[in-house]
């Protein structure tokens, strides 16, 4: 329940994504440099992956291919990458070196989870010290209110 709600947080829901997008091209630059076909391998991750959204995603993918499309026509229908991946996927797959090039996105998506993450602690710590000062301003002025109140009834008085 309590992972649920933290993944509809905009930002978080961006670093576990794009965690999910790193460890998943990894594995993917694994199977390719192994001999694996594509057509297996998003076979593969549509029975096996973890996340529903991606799931349906790779189940997509594998229809295009099934179907005769190629791995750049099929990523652009399934529509869940951002453009400049499909398109360093698709030089990949024209120069036949698929897996570095997989394996390079897969860095960029840990890069840009680990940025995303960082963005996230550092706009939490703010909020974090941003509340312990309303915190502090507010024991203070009611710690010396009545201080206060004194001083200014004393001012009316003369």
């Amino acid at each position: 329940k309590l992972f649920s709600i933290l993944q509809n947080i905009p930002q978080l829901k961006d670093v576990l994504n794009y965690s999910y997008l790193n460890w998943i091209f990894y594995q993917f630059s694994l199977m390719v440099s192994s001999g694996i076909t594509v057509n297996a391998i998003f076979d593969y991750f549509g029975k096996n992956s973890s996340k529903l959204y991606f799931r349906d995603k790779f189940k997509l993918v594998y229809k295009e291919l099934i179907s005769g499309n190629t791995l750049f026509d099929s990523l652009r229908k399934a529509d869940f990458l951002p453009e400049e991946t499909i398109e360093s996927i698709r030089y990949g797959e024209i120069g036949g070196f698929l897996s570095e090039t997989v394996l390079r996105l897969s860095k960029e998506f840990k890069e840009k989870a680990d940025r995303y993450m960082k963005i996230f602690t550092k706009g939490l710590f703010l909020f974090a010290i941003i509340g312990v000062v309303f915190f502090l301003l507010l024991m203070f002025f009611s710690l010396f209110l009545p201080l206060i109140q004194g001083m200014v009834s004393l001012s009316t008085n003369y």
